[in-house]
């Protein structure tokens, strides 16, 4: 079965694609309503007024003006784009010469200009990059700039600002195979066939960075210039170059997903899940600055706050804790990293953090992409943990940015201890639960709530000796799911608080195993935890 689709533009500069791209805005602004409700409370605090021509271009400053503009979202890639500095920032707000900027900035300013709007922001300009105040102020505010802006423009198909996303482009679907048929009436007719593309898939070299993760998803309206097509998205409509009569996409999932944070009808547990559901994609994606892993989804989290009241904790909110807490290296990944026996990870996805950037519980403090393990959740569930307290020191005026080392999570369950044997990963032949460790470990010396210095283990660095090992973890029972499987935590003495623990890992196990010999046996989690104590922990 063929689906019937128009041919799309070698180039993203030709007159069809520029027609194509004001008509989609011009509709969502007259026709959509669910588009035209936003009202951001924050504006940039500067703009590039782009003129009419490419001598009269400047960086704006007037809080008057309250003009739309478009938005960039872009690659800086390994050359850096040009930037705005304390040193040249009063030059900028004179004059910013069309001769210094890169081919991508070039583009956006044709697009701005063709859409017919006067203003636009690009990050790199608009932020005095080597001032640290002005930078926090203006990154706390990224998701609501990107909001604010009539419309984004993505440049996804540009790895590096100095790639033109307007010049002629040849790819697989640009190149057709062209087939020759006969008619029932005898007539002969040419088809043209090519590959079906696949609408907001993350294919381009936007679409693997960290920050673009937020911009994109606070677009109200998304003009994407992929590796594929000219591409459209808002809160009410998808659409493509080619206009195809087959999308390999979810409409509704897509549109919901994105904008399910800020729907006035969505309630709590359904924005804590759309978080979940989010952090698969968001963490898989790369950082030049791996210690902006929670200033570039911040913009998200602040809308969530807003929605729910909820405290966050560096990655997880306080209100939907006991199931955010139990994350873990995404599966897929552990194909290649799991040790069995003694057999070595694959040190190319290890990558322990060199700096401080969060607390062990928080899926911030590894450079991995990590999902969520429970599936079950509910606030049915029974819970076998609380939360006494959690504390965190910003690092800056960002409440969901940069934080300092101390941050801990005070939880109270039952405690048991176990001698870990070694495995990341266990299959059911004789074990009675599953641990999943975030990376592997190795012994270490740590001091105890009591003084007494005790053998315990932490996450391995590179360096370590992954030698196959044994040692004493404790399992914190956070709660049964409504399928009746267990989940909670591990835990090790932590070797840089006195008294405190670091986690190394999450657990769970079903009501039903089936051992090597073929018996099965019932085993429930009430018998598991049977004689564990209640327990106070502090985990850093």
């Amino acid at each position: 079965m063929f689906a019937t689709a128009k041919e799309i533009s070698t180039s993203f500069g030709a007159k069809e694609c520029t027609e194509l791209a004001k008509k989609w805005l011009t509709d969502c602004v007259n026709l959509h309503k669910d588009c035209n409700r936003t009202s951001p409370s924050r504006r940039p605090q500067r703009l590039i007024n782009i003129g009419s021509d490419n001598t009269k271009m400047r960086l704006s400053e007037d809080k008057a003006v309250c003009a739309p503009y478009a938005a960039l979202s872009h690659c800086w890639g390994k050359s850096h784009p040009i930037t705005t500095k304390l040193s040249t920032i009063n030059c900028r707000r004179q004059n910013l010469d069309w001769s210094l900027l890169p081919a991508t900035f070039r583009d956006a300013i044709t697009v701005t200009r063709g859409l017919g709007l006067s203003y636009l922001w690009i990050d790199s300009l608009c932020v005095i990059q080597d001032d640290d105040r002005d930078w926090e102020v203006e990154s706390a505010k990224m998701g609501s700039i990107y909001e604010g802006a009539y419309v984004v423009i993505a440049a996804s198909m540009s790895s590096d600002p100095d790639c033109s996303f307007l010049s002629p482009r040849k790819n697989m679907f640009t190149d057709f195979l062209e087939v020759t048929y006969r008619q029932k009436d005898g007539s002969h007719r040419l088809v043209k066939a090519r590959p079906v593309m696949v609408l907001n898939k993350s294919i381009d070299p936007l679409g693997r960075r960290a920050w673009t993760f937020q911009e994109q998803r606070h677009a109200v309206r998304l003009l994407r210039y992929s590796t594929t097509e000219l591409q459209w998205n808002c809160r009410t409509k998808l659409g493509c170059e080619c206009e195809s009569t087959h999308v390999k996409a979810s409409i509704s999932d897509i549109i919901y997903g994105r904008y399910c944070i800020r729907d006035v009808n969505s309630s709590s547990e359904q924005v804590f899940s759309e978080w979940q559901t989010m952090l698969p994609s968001y963490t898989r994606r790369s950082l030049t600055k791996t210690s902006d892993i929670l200033p570039a989804i911040s913009g998200i989290a602040e809308h969530i706050y807003e929605k729910t009241s909820s405290s966050y904790l560096a990655g997880l909110w306080k209100d939907n804790v006991l199931s955010d807490l139990l994350w873990q290296v995404s599966l897929y990944l552990r194909d290649d990293i799991s040790d069995y026996n003694g057999n070595i990870w694959g040190f190319s996805l290890l990558r322990t953090m060199s700096t401080y950037r969060a607390p062990t519980f928080s899926w911030a403090s590894i450079d991995s992409e990590v999902e969520n393990i429970c599936d079950d959740f509910d606030t049915d569930a029974q819970m076998d943990a609380v939360i006494l307290d959690a504390q965190c020191a910003l690092k800056g005026a960002n409440p969901f940015g940069y934080i300092t080392a101390r941050y801990e999570d005070d939880v109270v369950g039952k405690r048991e201890t176990l001698e870990y044997m070694g495995r990341f990963e266990p299959n059911h032949h004789g074990m009675t639960t599953d641990m999943i460790a975030d990376f592997p470990l190795v012994e270490c010396l740590a001091w105890t709530e009591a003084g007494v210095r005790v053998r315990t283990m932490r996450r391995a660095s590179v360096g370590d000796d992954l030698k196959s090992i044994t040692g004493s973890v404790f399992c914190v029972a956070l709660f049964r799911g409504l399928k009746g499987r267990q989940f909670g935590l591990v835990l090790g003495h932590s070797p840089r608080v006195p008294g405190a623990y670091e986690r190394l890992g999450v657990m769970a196990f079903d009501r039903v195993y089936s051992y090597g010999d073929g018996k099965r046996v019932e085993f429930a989690a009430e018998v598991w935890f049977a004689g564990a104590e209640r327990y106070a922990v502090t985990i850093v």
